[in-house]
């Protein structure tokens, strides 16, 4: 809302003497409206800003524990499991190959 024509308007009531209160009463009310209208919008904003300030800070949160897990992981157990997933993968291959290769015949024999 502009301020200027409201005052424009109290000038020009003033000028002429009649309808003062009148214009006072809808100049202020109007004043209201936009002041609770900005409120409201900054209320708003507000929210969205200390939802988006925890859900960072949950998210630090997650990756600082990500983070410690992986620095505190001893490289022996790390091998040793990497090891055991290779081993159990390259049999599932073998299982499958074998499988793959069988056919209706090998079964009626």
């Amino acid at each position: 809302m502009t301020y200027r024509a409201p005052v424009d308007d109290i000038m020009h009531a003033l000028k002429s003497a009649a309808g003062l209160d009148g214009l006072i009463a809808s100049g202020i009310a109007g004043v209201d409206e936009d002041t609770v209208r900005a409120v409201a919008e900054t209320g708003g904003v507000q929210t969205r800003i200390e939802a988006a300030q925890s859900d960072l800070s949950s998210r630090s949160t997650t990756l600082d524990t990500l983070i410690s897990n992986e620095d505190s992981t001893d490289i022996t157990t790390a091998v040793v499991k990497l090891s055991q997933a290779q081993t159990a993968y390259q049999a599932a291959l073998a299982s499958a190959s074998q499988v793959m290769n069988t056919s209706l015949l090998d079964y009626l024999q």
